[in-house]
């Protein structure tokens, strides 16, 4: 008798968890539709019906994050997070979160304690290293531009953001260097000859700048549409 009351006690905690992830699927299907605020509201249904949904927190904060409203997806990302310390994967969604709302110091944090538990992609050091540099910290940006490098050699957006932070440190020769690579692996990036012009042009002497005219400047402004041209003589009196 004992047990059949356990059970039959048992039975509407089911009944909910099983509304519950009815709930999650038809949201998960309205994001599959880019209905995401439709997508919302059926999470949100979900976690009132079962508060330990770990899932619907989730899915519901990736669902904050399509629609750029990072505030309420880092709230449900450290729910995830509180039930699942060890999730990498969640840490560093959190830390992308951080990221857009420039908030560094929490998502560098964040970031480290998804490699820290073993998450290792360039992409993660390549957002790390973003963070890095919009705190300031250049040095730092190299290293794990770097560290992205050695995991995908052949990404020229690496080299291109390697040189921006070496070029932010001074290390011109350095940032050219990154610069020539990048455009070697992909020829059509206007923005990485207009740097590598601004390096040249930071090496030049001041006394020369006036007749500076690097190559990279000029194809830079030929891939935007511009052309050089001479400047007309001045008309006589």
């Amino acid at each position: 008798m004992k047990r059949l009351l356990i059970i039959i006690s048992f039975l509407p905690c089911l009944a909910l968890a099983q509304t519950s992830d009815v709930f999650l699927n038809k949201a998960n299907e309205q994001v599959k539709q880019h209905q995401f605020k439709e997508a919302l509201a059926n999470f949100t249904y979900a976690i009132q019906l079962n508060g330990n949904n770990i899932k619907a927190y989730q899915y519901r904060a990736d669902d904050y994050i399509k629609m750029g409203d990072y505030q309420p997806a880092i709230v449900d990302f450290t729910k995830v997070l509180t039930a699942d310390p060890g999730n990498a994967t969640i840490y560093s969604y959190r830390a992308n979160a951080y990221s857009n709302l420039k908030d560094y110091t929490d998502a560098i944090k964040d970031f480290d304690k998804a490699i820290e538990l073993g998450l290792q992609h360039a992409d993660l050091y390549h957002y790390r290293a973003n963070a890095k540099l919009n705190s300031g910290d250049s040095v730092g940006a190299v290293g794990d531009f770097s560290k992205a490098i050695a995991l995908a050699p052949k990404d020229a957006e690496l080299y291109e953001f390697r040189g921006v932070a070496k070029a932010k440190m001074n290390d011109h020769k350095g940032a050219i260097d990154d610069y020539t690579y990048a455009l070697s692996i992909d020829p059509r990036l206007p923005n990485v000859h207009y740097y590598r012009a601004n390096s040249e042009g930071s090496l030049i002497p001041k006394w020369q700048l006036g007749q500076y005219r690097p190559a990279s400047l000029i194809i830079a402004f030929k891939s935007a549409g511009f052309m050089f041209t001479k400047a007309p003589k001045p008309a006589l009196a």
